[in-house]
């Protein structure tokens, strides 16, 4: 092999530069084949020789992979490189929900990011990444990442503040923008109706609003939505009087997202103030509605009204008052509803200390609403404001006392509480943030959630990401009784400064809504709202 190549050297004309880096690529060529193949054995030149190790080695998976939205139709994947033996070629970038599956592209190995463009909005994208080698070798695939093209009103504004209240039942799922306009008119306020149309996506939404809007009525402060009945608040309504309020409940009208004009409630002794329709909850009978600044019972002292629906009318049943009614309680500032229970909280209620708060839940016996069982803990502190969110589901209920400072200042906390029969409740569970994650003013319990074995919170103040970028956190039950993990907490893919994510929550199975309503979504504070599956546990 040596003399071949010496006598190609002395052979070869090289006349001129290029002849020469030729005659040095094919030398080095072939002492390299001489390296690695060697000569054949002793003798007859038989067997002996050396054989090439293919190589089966495969790259190790991708790391850190996350999905990141970035708009309503496009999504920003991300991972950390992965290492191979002789190095990694390239990846390959899978998209594994909505089906079918899909192999998306692939990217050189230096490229560790993929924008995934011109998606649909409000679908939920799930994704997986693997690399390869120039042998063909692949890695197992990444653990799964997934984000949705959130919620955002099509006709959004600066200031409309949509995902201020969110709610979801079945296949629904409403949002309030009580800065929206209605027809031009300023500050009205709207909301949004979605309908999911297959596993994990929703319609473009249609939007409702108050058929005698006027400016500053915010409608869409509370909202709710439960089977055909969906009900928005409008707490600054001046019809009855000054900011008296009014709330409007509208009926499905087909099998697919269309609805009525809504009929509109209002107290049958509406005083200026009263700001009917701060909270409202609905399900196929009863609609509930809080009116904070009620004072039959005490100045600011507040009261709830429950209405029945009667042949397809919403009839008045009753006006309830805290058991324990004072100045400035704010009873039903939250209300919440489910079967034959109603629960109401008075965030500033002085039951232990100042502003501790209070919650109070009613059961219906057929015939009336019974005198309410007070579920408040004994060992709240200060202005704790206990009752600022509750939700109800069955036998369980949860309620927020986004100011606890039982491990941090204002960090937050929520209680939930467990039916022994009779409206008889336990006396209730305290849940916060992972350890860890408990930081002064987060305001965990600025929102509350409950349904079946799964429970979520807000804590619309969480700085973990950036400035009161927000959180939720969200809790399965573990056992027969009232026991819960410690929670699993989500972000918005798109953090941003003061975007408040968790301001509002729904949950409905394993499926939650997140509101965000200062998120900056191209317009500034026009807000937006996430649909999450949540996470196994």
């Amino acid at each position: 092999m040596i003399i071949r190549v010496i006598g190609l050297v002395n052979n070869y004309k090289a006349f001129h530069p290029y002849h020469l880096l030729f005659l040095n690529i094919s030398f080095l060529t072939i002492v390299t084949a001489f390296l690695i193949f060697g000569c054949g054995g002793g003798g007859g030149g038989g067997g002996g020789g050396s054989s090439l190790t293919p190589d089966t080695e495969a790259p190790s998976k991708p790391a850190d992979v996350t999905a990141i939205t970035v708009s309503t139709s496009r999504i920003n994947i991300t991972w950390s490189a992965s290492t191979d033996n002789t190095g990694v070629s390239g990846y390959r970038i899978i998209q594994t929900a909505p089906l079918p599956e899909e192999e998306l592209t692939t990217t050189p190995s230096t490229i560790l990011s993929y924008n995934h463009i011109n998606l649909s909005t409000n679908v939920y994208y799930c994704y997986n990444v693997s690399a390869f080698d120039a042998a063909g070798n692949e890695s197992d695939r990444s653990s799964t990442t997934c984000t949705t093209t959130k919620l955002v009103a099509t006709d959004a504004s600066a200031g409309n503040q949509f995902g201020f209240s969110v709610a979801m039942h079945g296949d629904y799922a409403i949002i309030g923008a009580q800065v929206g306009d209605a027809d031009g008119t300023v500050d009205t306020g709207a909301a949004y109706i979605y309908r999911r149309t297959a596993s994990d996506t929703w319609d473009n939404g249609i939007k409702i609003v108050a058929d005698d809007a006027d400016p500053f009525d915010r409608f869409g402060w509370s909202a709710s939505i439960y089977g055909d009945f969906a009900i928005v608040g409008a707490q600054f309504d001046n019809e009855g009087d000054n900011n008296a309020g009014a709330a409007y409940i509208f009926q499905r009208t087909g099998p697919d997202n269309t609805w009525d004009n809504g009929t509109k409630i209002m107290s049958q002794n509406p005083d200026a103030n009263d700001h009917f329709g701060i909270s409202v909850a609905i399900s196929n009978e009863f609609a509930v509605i809080g009116a904070t600044g009620d004072d039959d019972a005490n100045t600011n002292s507040g009261a709830i009204y429950i209405f029945r629906n009667i042949n397809n009318t919403w009839t008045p049943v009753t006006k309830i008052l805290s058991p324990d009614a004072a100045t400035d309680d704010f009873f039903g500032i939250s209300v919440a509803i489910s079967g034959n229970y109603v629960i109401a909280g008075a965030t500033f209620a002085d039951t232990t200390q100042t502003d501790t708060g209070a919650a109070y839940i009613f059961e219906w016996t057929g015939t009336s609403w019974g005198t309410g069982t007070n579920i408040t803990p004994s060992n709240l502190n200060n202005r704790d404001f206990f009752g600022t969110a509750v939700s109800i589901d069955d036998n369980y209920a949860i309620v927020g006392a986004r100011n606890n400072s039982d491990i941090e200042a204002t960090a937050g906390a929520a209680y939930i509480f467990q039916n022994t029969g009779s409206n008889t409740w336990s006396p209730g569970v305290k849940i916060t943030a992972r350890t860890g994650d408990i930081d002064p003013g987060d305001n965990f319990g600025s929102s509350v959630a409950i349904s079946e074995e799964y429970a979520i919170v807000g804590a619309e103040s969480d700085d973990d990401q950036i400035t009161n970028a927000g959180a939720a956190y969200v809790f399965r039950k573990t056992g027969s009784g009232n026991t819960w993990d410690s929670g699993t907490k989500i972000n918005a893919s798109d953090f941003e400064t003061d975007a408040l994510f968790g301001n509002a929550v729904a949950i409905e199975g394993s499926r939650a809504i997140v509101g965000s309503l200062l998120k900056d979504d191209g317009k500034s504070n026009s807000g937006a709202a996430y649909i999450f599956d949540v996470p196994p546990m």
